[in-house]
């Protein structure tokens, strides 16, 4: 389906939403999940694998 950010990296999350977009959410979690970014441990695309594993448990 369609995915879009609210904040972010405007290149950078158009990417990734253009990558992912039609991709089964189970194969998006395993190659995003765990990316970090700048020092933190987490990053937009660790955020969206988390929000995608979130709704793929309710």
């Amino acid at each position: 389906k369609k995915v879009s950010f609210s904040s972010g990296c405007s290149g950078n999350l158009q990417g990734i939403s253009r990558l992912v977009e039609g991709m089964p959410i189970q194969e998006v979690i395993k190659r995003l999940k765990g990316i970090s970014c700048g020092g933190k441990d987490t990053s937009c695309p660790d955020q969206l694998a988390r929000a995608l594993a979130q709704f793929a448990a309710e």
